[in-house]
């Protein structure tokens, strides 16, 4: 397998995550960059310290029942330049305004004893297009469109709805 094998399955497999991007619409993109003390190299580490962390975001925001009315998303878990992981959120909490979604995650940075750049919400304000293309810039695909599943999930699957 050459190099053009492997760029023309990476354009492939990110063509057709825009594609399926395109078709969704999303209000809000939630960051979560884990503070040093519980960073991880280490994936499934990593994705339990997520897991933990919006929990918690959904029961400030949703309340005690929040898995019976999850505030639901697809996420891209990415590891940039230090190779330490962190992920994009895109939301669909389109029941909640901008105020209610920011307390749920001051609370959540109180409650859980968090520094103030673990998480970062915003209104999404940029073209799909633009939004989508960034959350799938780490997505590598060999030749055969083979690439690591694990770095695109839902809420439904992290939490097991």
């Amino acid at each position: 397998m050459n190099n053009t094998d492997n760029i023309t399955g990476t354009e492939k497999l990110q063509q057709q995550a825009q594609d399926w991007l395109d078709n969704k619409i999303f209000s809000h993109y939630l960051t979560v960059d884990l503070p040093m003390s519980v960073q991880h190299y280490n994936y499934d580490r990593a994705q339990i310290v997520l897991r933990n962390i919006v929990k918690r975001y959904e029961k400030e925001l949703v309340g005690r029942y929040w898995n019976k009315h999850p505030v639901h998303f697809v996420g891209f878990a990415e590891q940039g330049e230090h190779k330490i992981w962190h992920w994009h959120l895109l939301l669909w909490a389109f029941q909640y305004t901008d105020n209610e979604l920011q307390s749920a995650l001051a609370k959540t940075t109180n409650y859980m004893n968090l520094d103030n750049n673990t998480l970062d919400i915003r209104p999404i304000n940029r073209t799909p297009w633009i939004l989508n293309n960034y959350n799938i810039k780490e997505l590598k695909a060999d030749g055969k469109l083979r690439f690591d599943s694990d770095r695109i999930f839902t809420s439904d699957m992290i939490f097991y709805l």
